[in-house]
């Protein structure tokens, strides 16, 4: 009889201090859930109130000691937007050694009333490192001639327009003959160019 063997799942210990006794130390809202909740306790330099359209912080009293090879990801959850604000950076990183205060950016898009404080509107993962090798290496700049050659895209590749062979040097580029024909105009004579397509294959514009 054959089993199947599980993978080791090494268990992982992020430290996280709280820095005063108002902190609010992150707690999972559901033991299947994968992320933690974080809570925003004191607003900057305690002031009393926010200005909407700009960027405010508020402070969270914990720091966290990541261990080497893992970082947390903190985002926003939905109570936040409802309330008026969005994270100012989109995401918060924290890696290994960052073990400062963790202070959070809000941007108050609205003219709501402020944010209740403490305030669970935040979340965050612990995420585990893809230990790689990067190199950077100078590649050669484009001349100023081929930049300013037709075609040249900002991504250094070029549209190479179709020969002009290909181009039928008898269609008659004029923009009225495009235009529909409402009965206010005198009829216009066909030219014999226009007259000998007439009455050879059609041609196809491009």
């Amino acid at each position: 009889m054959s089993t199947t063997r599980q993978p080791q799942v090494l268990p992982v210990t992020v430290g996280i201090s709280k820095l005063s006794q108002i902190a609010v130390f992150p707690r999972k809202t559901h033991i299947a859930s994968p992320v933690y909740s974080l809570a925003i306790v004191q607003r900057e330099d305690n002031r009393a109130e926010d200005t909407a359209y700009r960027v405010e912080k508020f402070m969270t009293n914990l720091s966290f000691n990541v261990p080497e090879g893992h970082y947390i990801e903190i985002t926003a959850n939905s109570l936040l937007h409802d309330q008026g604000y969005f994270l100012a950076q989109g995401t918060i990183v924290v890696g290994p050694g960052e073990t400062d205060e963790l202070v959070i950016p809000l941007y108050k898009y609205a003219e709501m009333a402020d944010l209740e404080l403490p305030s669970e509107v935040l979340q965050f993962n612990v995420m585990k490192s893809v230990p790689y090798h990067c190199s950077l290496s100078r590649g050669s700049s484009t001349p100023a001639a081929a930049r300013e050659a037709p075609g040249f895209n900002t991504n250094n590749s070029f549209y190479q327009p179709p020969p002009k062979s290909r181009q039928d040097s008898s269609v008659s580029r004029n923009p009225s003959a495009f235009m529909p024909d409402f009965g206010d105009s005198p009829p216009s004579q066909p030219t014999s160019s226009s007259s000998s397509r007439s009455r050879g294959k059609s041609t196809h514009l491009f």
